[in-house]
């Protein structure tokens, strides 16, 4: 046990704890730190780790923290106590997070660095060189990746998909339905920013609330590292009043050819379980992956049964734990593991602003700080846009950007004698490759108005105009 947690008394730290057991230091006491603090105790009373200081300048109490738990104001004062941590669980807001992890780097401690690890890509670089040289391990705060799922989901795919019950992977999609309210908003000063005071922030759908979903998706199709995504797209609007985007699609291709799609929003009309589909050519499997369960369902001509099952999930602090006592088991969710995420977030953050989706095409719902805009229709266009793997303003979302055209069809009324627009020419360029792109026309009407054609509704995602 390191004899100077002892020395500062640790509340829920038995001084019979074992001699390996790590001494955890929290920055970040309160919001999502209040997780960690209840998994801290958890593991301390287990003997498992030792909790040897909390950083915060605000204190959220003894009844909180530990009656005996040492406190420091910043991590300066923590520096200059003497006191030697083990782990330092990062849990602050997204721009602090590469100045802390470098620091907490110098002290020579392994890392738990809540999700996203850094607020850009070249942060994250300079990051993930420093641990490198520092021979530490850091563990990123995708909770979900602990989920032993994505185990018998990696299996599926393993041995060329010779054991697979979907089939070889075709690609990945994930699929949220949320709801967030003003108060969500107004809860500190940096939500719902992506750039404050020239401070690089990154809050948005994608790379917050929802990145649990993303990170998910990317680790099933085998996007990890970020050298493993070949191609990437965007598409972010914001029905709330904020900088960042709440409704957006990002379309990835990776290194090996798989698609993976996410869509997401925090302006549905009521709340939902995430869920990960993953399309087999034999197949699918969806993993909802907020309650670890994975429901597969195999073609019918296979005659294999459709199945259900709810797994366990290895706790990430745990796991680092392990590691760094000499575990031949790996880092479930490592900083180098976080490359591909941190790809996508640097294509939101360097894209263009957010488009704001006008009043007129939202419902509001609530009051006050439970204002919420909700989009009409947003999960069918969510279940379309992952369906197909294309976007909102592919799919003609009435709220969207308008996809791209190359001309339009025109054609004499015969009665009137008046020319009529009946159709546009699509290029294709946003159709994607499992749907084979092609030039079409859409939106195709008689000379009554009457529409008679359709692109990719859910059940044929392959069809395109009349």
């Amino acid at each position: 046990m390191n004899q100077q947690a002892t020395a500062a008394g640790s509340g829920t730290t038995s001084a019979l704890a074992a001699p390996t057991a790590p001494a955890v230091v929290l920055i970040g006491l309160n919001g999502f730190g209040r997780q960690h603090l209840a998994n801290i105790h958890r593991l301390a009373a287990e003997e498992k780790i030792t909790f040897l200081a909390g950083i915060d300048p605000v204190d959220p109490g003894k009844e909180i923290r530990g009656k005996d738990t040492h406190v420091f104001a910043d991590f300066d004062a923590f520096l200059s106590s003497g006191l030697t941590p083990d782990i330092i669980i990062i849990s602050t807001p997204i721009s602090t997070h590469a100045d802390l992890a470098m620091r907490a780097l110098r002290t020579g401690a392994d890392l738990y660095l809540e999700k996203p690890p850094t607020a850009t890509l070249d942060q994250y670089s300079r990051l993930l060189q420093a641990a490198a040289d520092a021979g530490a391990h850091v563990q990123v705060g995708f909770q979900a990746l602990g989920s032993t799922a994505l185990k018998t989901i990696d299996g599926f795919f393993a041995d060329n998909a010779k054991n697979s019950p979907i089939g070889a992977l075709r690609a990945v999609g994930a699929s949220g339905n949320w709801l967030r309210t003003t108060g969500y908003y107004e809860r500190s000063p940096w939500a719902g920013h992506r750039k404050l005071d020239g401070v690089e922030i990154a809050d948005g759908v994608v790379t917050n609330p929802l990145a649990h979903a993303v990170a998910s998706a990317l680790h099933i199709a085998g996007a990890r590292k970020a050298q493993d995504v070949a191609h990437l797209a965007t598409e972010l609007y914001h029905a709330h009043s904020i900088e960042a985007d709440d409704t957006s699609v990002v379309r990835v291709q990776t290194s090996t050819g798989i698609p993976v799609i996410a869509a997401l929003t925090v302006c549905a009309s009521e709340q939902q379980d995430p869920w990960i589909t993953i399309y087999g050519t034999e197949g699918t499997a969806t993993l909802y992956y907020t309650r670890d369960e994975l429901l597969v369902r195999p073609n019918p001509d296979l005659g294999l049964p459709e199945s259900s099952e709810v797994f366990g999930r290895v706790n990430l602090l745990e796991n680092l734990v392990e590691v760094r006592n000499g575990s031949e088991t790996e880092l479930l969710s490592s900083l180098a593991s976080a490359g591909a995420f941190m790809r996508v977030l640097e294509q939101i953050r360097t894209s263009d602003t957010p488009t704001q989706i006008a009043e007129v095409q939202v419902i509001p719902a609530g009051d006050g700080a439970d204002f919420h805009p909700v989009i009409p229709n947003i999960e069918r266009f969510i279940d379309r846009a992952v369906a197909a793997q294309s976007s909102f303003s592919s799919l003609g979302a009435p709220w969207a950007l308008p996809a791209k055209t190359s001309g339009s069809l025109s054609l004499i009324h015969p009665a009137t004698g008046k020319q009529r627009t009946l159709a546009e020419l699509r290029t294709g360029e946003d159709i994607s490759r499992t749907n084979s792109p092609r030039p079409f026309l859409d939106n195709l009407k008689t000379f009554n108005g009457v529409v008679v054609s359709e692109q990719q509704p859910l059940d044929h995602t392959w069809h395109l105009g009349v």
